[in-house]
């Protein structure tokens, strides 16, 4: 794992993470819809809010929820603003 704040590393980053959901995807069945999505390590609050939004849509698009899905994220708080809580 690399932290780095490095904004061309971050968007780089978030590429692959949109390749790894891409390639995830091509295992499950197509019918099968996420009842549990967990984000964390730090990472939600290391992006900017407009990336968490980019990275969040990406994810919405990519699976279907069922209704009342358990979603939860991990943050650090040192890094937290308002504008990260919104995202």
């Amino acid at each position: 794992m690399l932290v780095t704040r490095n904004r061309e590393r971050i968007d780089e980053y978030i590429k692959y993470v949109q390749k790894e959901i891409d390639l995830m995807r091509t295992y499950l069945l197509p019918d099968r819809k996420v009842a549990q999505h967990h984000w964390g390590g730090g990472t939600p609050t290391h992006l900017k809010p407009e990336e968490i939004n980019k990275l969040a849509s990406y994810i919405n698009q990519s699976f279907e929820f069922i209704e009342n899905s358990e979603n939860s994220c991990e943050i650090d708080p040192r890094e937290l603003t308002k504008e990260h809580l919104d995202a």
